[in-house]
């Protein structure tokens, strides 16, 4: 064990450094968010903070996935450079993609402008407004039908 811990060292601080690094951008987010928020005079609530955990939670289940698909592919290529003098690379590949994407949503995040949030906001208040609209229209639709269906049947009743 001692062998593999010494062997894999370097290996171990990149994914000691990448698990770490996405804990340092969600924070880095949640800190321009309460800046953003203080500055509209808007007070810290915690659904805010809920949402940043929850928004962790996915980040890490995701590079944790990563991560153990990276021990497969290095578990294979130390297999290989052992067993036929390859000398592949054996880095954790997968979860500094994840890493980097995962920072990526989030640098863009903390610059993405106050306004486009707004404007998104708004698009889904509407988009919402015109789903209760659609329901509240196939329901009066489905009440007319029904009504003209009892007023055929009373017709053809009171005919016989």
């Amino acid at each position: 064990m001692q062998n593999i811990i010494i062997q894999y060292k370097a290996q171990i601080v990149l994914i000691f450094i990448l698990m770490i690094s996405v804990i340092f951008f969600v924070m880095c987010d949640l800190w321009a968010g309460l800046r953003k928020s203080r500055s509209r005079g808007e007070k810290s609530a915690s659904y805010g903070f809920r949402k940043t955990i929850e928004k962790t939670s996915k980040y890490y289940n995701y590079m944790f996935i990563l991560l153990g698909i990276d021990f497969i592919q290095m578990s294979l290529l130390s297999t290989l450079n052992r067993e036929n003098d390859h000398n592949f690379w054996i880095i954790p590949i997968l979860t500094a993609a994840g890493a980097f994407f995962i920072g990526f949503i989030e640098v863009k995040s903390v610059f993405e402008n106050e306004s486009e949030k707004e404007q998104q906001r708004m698009k889904d208040a509407a988009y919402s407004a015109k789903q209760i609209i659609d329901y509240i229209n196939e329901k009066e639709l489905s009440d007319k039908k029904d009504r003209m269906k009892k007023g055929r049947k009373r017709k053809e009743e009171e005919e016989l």
